[in-house]
């Protein structure tokens, strides 16, 4: 876990710590300690209690190992390595109330709602695929919406659209084809459910419901490589649940 060779015991609040921390390696050797609990709303002892937690005897000297961590990170930036804690992490935080909550405010879209229309681009669009198949073999009527570049919502009826619930997609929450697709008029008259990697991101704020998965974002040769797992869980998630209302 970062420079560590192991799994340090954490509390919800160090989560919340190491969280920040894996999604802002690039500041981590420049931020002082006070403006780190500044961001995390959270005092300097707690800041260096997490630091013990990771052997080190103050904030100084783990950004210290962190540097050298980043430097070696970067040396092997051809080779990407494989994080189990990234996943048991995002599985205990699915039992946690505000995930729990996020699924409850989905499902309460889908079930006012006959059918479900499914959006993604690229390696999203193959998981919208694999949630349309998903949805209708449980609980509803769901299609996967094909080539949206088309704009094939402009030649749907209001009438269909708001019996409609569009499920988006995206991890980085700004994929231009998505927002401008859920920014058209005839969304308007659709519920909208966004999945994404984080709750400030632009499809979220277009969305009457955001389901966020938060785990650190990876890159290959300019392509994004984050794990779409977080995504697979959460359909198959919110699949059974809404079964579970019928």
């Amino acid at each position: 876990m970062l420079f560590l060779e192991h799994t340090p015991t954490l509390g919800e609040i160090d989560y919340e710590i190491y969280r920040f921390i894996s999604n802002n390696l690039e500041i981590m050797p420049h931020i002082n300690i006070r403006d780190l609990a500044k961001k995390k709303h959270t005092s300097v002892a707690t800041i260096q209690r997490f630091c013990k937690k990771f052997q080190c005897d103050g904030f100084n000297e783990f950004k210290i190992r962190m540097k050298i961590y980043l430097e070696e990170q970067q040396s092997k930036k051809n080779t990407l390595n494989f994080d189990s804690y990234v996943y048991s992490n995002f599985l205990n935080r699915s039992n946690e109330k505000e995930f729990q909550d996020q699924i409850k405010a989905a499902v309460s879209l889908l079930k006012d709602r006959e059918f479900v229309l499914f959006l993604g681009v690229g390696t999203s669009d193959i998981l919208a695929n694999y949630g349309a198949i998903y949805f209708s073999s449980l609980s509803k009527m769901a299609l996967r919406i094909e080539q949206p570049i088309t704009n094939p919502q402009n030649f749907v009826s209001n009438q269909i659209m708001e019996q409609s619930c569009v499920i988006a997609i995206s991890v980085s929450g700004e994929t231009t084809d998505i927002v401008n697709y859920l920014s058209s008029p005839p969304f308007r008259n659709a519920s909208i459910i966004s999945i994404t990697n984080s709750p400030s991101s632009t499809v979220a704020m277009l969305s009457d419901a955001n389901i966020s998965y938060f785990i650190p974002s990876e890159s290959f040769n300019g392509q994004d490589v984050t794990s779409k797992l977080p995504i697979l869980f959460i359909l198959e998630h919110l699949a059974k649940a809404l079964h579970a209302e019928y």
